[in-house]
């Protein structure tokens, strides 16, 4: 089980904190670093998508009512769509630190990581 004992230095996570950095290997800096790097280009492809869709509008009416323009205006309606929900919860501070952060395998890794750091540290006896 991933509780540590008494007296051991690794706080519990509780349900007050579902976010528990202390298991984690990037530090809050890192993180945040992260979050910016992902906002920025998330938003450059929100930007990117939303002038393309309009290009292709622009494109639909110019060369007038085909078939194959409104398939291609209704597909790349749907890309922009597709892309603007994931990068929607991705620019979301609290969504991606807890997907980041809640993640069993890294507290397990920490977990292991800390009985290593533990036993390799102690002295010989």
């Amino acid at each position: 089980s991933l509780v540590p004992k008494e007296g051991s230095d690794v706080a519990p996570v509780t349900p007050d904190d579902p976010v528990a950095l202390r298991y984690s290997f990037l530090t809050p800096d890192e993180i945040s670093q992260i979050s910016t790097f992902l906002k920025v280009i998330g938003s450059m492809l929100i930007i990117f998508s939303i002038l393309e869709m309009l290009l292709c509008g622009l494109f639909f009416f110019i060369q007038g009512f085909t078939w194959m323009t409104l398939f291609l205006f209704v597909l790349h309606a749907v890309v922009s769509l597709l892309l603007w929900i994931p990068l929607a919860l991705v620019l979301n501070d609290n969504l991606f630190a807890r997907v980041f952060e809640a993640t069993p395998l890294l507290k397990i890794s920490y977990a292991v990581f800390c009985l290593k750091k533990k036993t390799t540290s102690q002295p010989p006896n």
